[in-house]
């Protein structure tokens, strides 16, 4: 006769088919990598174009498939963002970035409920599927493979775990009563993450190679923009269409003017002064710029895509540009907040009675950003979080594709992220992280003379405090990471 099995026992066997379900659910995962690992410049479908964009349907079919597909998690995150759009994707890379280390297969993006119902709200209208139950809530995957060049595909080696992060691994549980946790909750901020500020740590963030957070802050990115652009296709396809988008090579503009805003917005030197002449000094920059590789725009002539919180940002740079050297300067049909009504989440939150306006609101802040993703070339007119997230981190990805493959190209143009000088007459331009960290540009154009930006790095980045180990651990205490220890029987 067989023994009755003891609940240690039970637990263990739970414990080893949770694991090896989760097994099967990566070797699945594998298998797609294999399949998909092709370079897309090297695709008969695909051409380098001077803008390259990615987000190839067959990859978004297995990204909607797997969001939608059942597997067991043995621990899942959910992130509850704050703020507006790029203060909460720093922060969801980071939480992504941590459940990459430690394993953790998806992640569920929830926000504060400012456009009514609950707190999956806004992402499922985002992301889809959009319902206003918690019945079926689609979540991130965590380390998905990359669809558009096989050098680029995750490596375990490149998500080491940073010194300070305590070595924490999947395992069974050895208890007998005390039930564990399966949900993570992280509130805006993520425990061992951290923005830094002094040179000497960002070399220890190069020398790490930034502990892999530059390639999975590109799979998060990356995901979520083309989810997304999948979701608003008609949409984000009128766009394209209208502004003849794939016929030109579009530079990204992002004039982050305030809308009126004040507080932290002026304290932390981010309003621009004589808002009118700054443009004006923009638009000379980029007429000279022009002027001066006009080899690169023989064939895909320059256009700018305006992304602002301001709406009559946009009418007078157009007018500007029309009268200086006449760049068209585009942008995407939307209604901004009222003029002078400040920073367009808090003026969305008050929609709480107009639910479609509050969701459509958070749908053209994303809209442009996905937009700016798509662009050859990213400028931030000043510091901001929304440049500093999937912007920059395409833009970052395109220009090391770029290096590596487009070599001696006199008709496509580089990929660069960019910032203007304080008055607007100077542009720095960097093609990696590392020299944008740094702070050392690889083209400078305009008054060499002109003051730089004042900018802060937005990122967050793993933190080299000691207080990471203690609080990381807290955090996945009484999970499969961090379970309870068996007490010694007398």
């Amino acid at each position: 006769m067989n023994p009755k099995p003891t609940k240690r026992t039970s637990l263990r066997r739970v414990g080893y088919r949770v694991i090896v379900q989760f097994l099967s659910a990566a070797v699945a995962t594998f298998i797609f990598i294999k399949k998909h690992s092709r370079s897309t410049i090297q695709n008969n479908n695909y051409s380098y174009g001077p803008n390259h964009n990615f987000h190839d349907d067959e990859y978004l079919n297995w990204l909607d498939n797997e969001r939608m597909r059942k597997i067991p998690l043995p621990i899942t995150i959910y992130y509850r963002c704050q703020s507006g759009l790029g203060h909460q994707l720093t922060r969801l890379a980071a939480a992504y970035h941590l459940a990459l280390l430690y394993k953790i297969p998806r992640i569920f993006p929830t926000s504060n409920p400012m456009c009514g119902d609950n707190i999956f709200t806004i992402h499922n209208y985002l992301l889809g599927p959009y319902n206003t139950s918690r019945e079926i809530v689609a979540p991130l995957l965590v380390d998905v493979p990359y669809s558009d060049n096989n050098i680029f595909l995750k490596n375990s080696t490149l998500f080491r775990l940073p010194a300070k992060f305590p070595n924490l691994t999947i395992t069974v549980p050895i208890v007998e009563s005390q039930a564990l946790r399966s949900g993570v909750n992280l509130n805006n901020e993520v425990e061992g993450y951290q923005h830094f500020f002094y040179r000497a740590q960002y070399d220890r963030i190069i020398q790490n190679e930034f502990w892999g957070k530059d390639k999975s802050d590109y799979q998060l990115y990356s995901q979520f923009m083309g989810i997304f652009s999948r979701q608003h296709s008609d949409r984000v396809k009128m766009i394209m269409e209208e502004t003849q988008f794939q016929q030109h090579t579009v530079f990204g503009l992002h004039i982050r003017a305030g809308n009126g805003e004040t507080g932290g917005f002026v304290s932390q030197r981010r309003t621009i002064k004589d808002l009118d002449n700054w443009m004006i000094k923009i638009i000379d920059v980029l007429c000279a710029y022009r002027q001066l590789n006009s080899h690169y725009f023989n064939e895909y002539p320059l256009m700018l895509y305006l992304a602002t919180d301001t709406a009559s940002v946009v009418p007078k740079i157009q007018s500007i540009s029309n009268e200086k050297c006449s760049i068209p300067i585009v942008s995407a049909d939307q209604a901004y907040p009222e003029e002078g009504a400040g920073v367009s989440f808090l003026a969305y939150a008050g929609q709480r009675v107009n639910q479609t306006r509050c969701l459509n609101g958070w749908r053209d802040m994303v809209l442009d950003m996905f937009m700016m993703t798509q662009c050859n070339t990213v400028i931030a007119g000043t510091y901001s979080s929304f440049t500093q997230t999937a912007p920059l981190s395409y833009v970052f990805h395109k220009a090391k594709i770029y290096n590596n493959q487009i070599t001696n190209s006199s008709t496509i143009h580089p990929h660069y992220f960019c910032e203007m000088g304080i008055s607007g007459d100077r542009m720095d331009c960097f093609d990696n992280l590392s020299s944008w960290i740094k702070n050392d540009p690889a083209v400078v154009s305009g008054n060499l003379n002109a003051a730089r930006q004042f900018r802060r790095i937005e990122i967050k980045f793993p933190s080299d405090d000691k207080t990471s180990t203690a609080s990381i651990t807290k955090l996945f205490e009484n999970t499969l990471l961090n379970p309870p220890t068996e007490t010694p029987k007398d």
